[in-house]
């Protein structure tokens, strides 16, 4: 392995325990012919960086659907590694017999309500049921009417047994995949990102490698078009020193 540039953040072992588990990921995508794309700070980080985010502490990738779908009947048969769907709203690729070992999250596009006000009621629906599911929460920058939701929404989940609370969260999620429509969301990702809509002929379906690090991974073709969705169009200048900070533990929570 290449060695990786120093990470004045201290994140050097975590960047390469995660290098190391998607170049893995992206093994057994290839060898099984499933389509997949970084997202999120990982595809950022691949665009800005040729690599990690020196702050950032997670690895994010996007899948449609079906291909997900796809990875996860391919997984039942691996003895390396697994698909972990008991702790969180979103899948996460680990190392078997190493539970709290790096992971990468993997989120997926799935058919969306073209209509504004049944999107926002299935986002209202998300949000709620990610309130129930949280385990902790940085509350520092967060407004007070929000830390007030949250602490409700904490109580009530308190009541249901996790494992309920996450099957009725995939049946709302995936509430829309048989119906036809023009746009992708993404349902399972972090609160701040449920928002996001994308247009299916914008997105396609081609993809191409990129260079993360000393890796060659996969990416979606419109790659541009999905960072300025989430990011804004000056998604390649970087934020202000006080935003460089671990972000994932603050996002997702559980």
């Amino acid at each position: 392995m290449m060695e990786m540039k120093k990470n004045e953040y201290g994140l050097q072992s975590v960047h390469e325990d995660l290098l190391e588990l998607l170049k893995c990921f992206d093994s057994i995508c290839r060898k099984n012919k499933i389509d997949y794309s970084l997202y999120a700070g990982t595809l950022l980080g691949a665009v800005r960086e040729k690599g990690f985010i020196p702050w950032d502490d997670d690895a994010d990738v996007i899948m449609v659907y079906r291909e997900y779908v796809k990875l996860a009947r391919v997984m039942k048969n691996n003895d390396k590694y697994y698909i972990d769907t008991t702790d969180a709203w979103v899948p996460r690729f680990r190392r078997r017999n190493e539970k709290n070992g790096a992971f990468i999250d993997l989120f997926w596009l799935s058919n969306a309500p073209e209509n504004t006000v049944s999107f926002q009621i299935k986002i209202s629906e998300l949000k709620i049921l990610q309130g129930m599911l949280k385990k902790y929460k940085s509350e520092k920058e967060i407004s007070k009417l929000y830390q007030v939701m949250l602490w409700g929404t904490r109580i009530i989940g308190s009541l249901f047994s996790r494992s309920s609370l996450l099957k009725k969260y995939r049946t709302i999620s995936l509430r829309n995949e048989r119906q036809q429509s023009s746009m992708y969301s993404i349902p399972n990702a972090a609160f701040s990102y449920l928002k996001y809509r994308f247009d299916k002929k914008t997105i396609g379906n081609k993809y191409t490698d990129i260079i993360f690090e000393d890796q060659l991974l996969r990416t979606f073709t419109s790659w541009d078009y999905i960072l300025k969705t989430v990011y804004g169009t000056d998604y390649m200048t970087p934020p202000s020193q006080k935003y460089r900070v671990r972000s994932h533990a603050n996002q997702m929570n559980s």
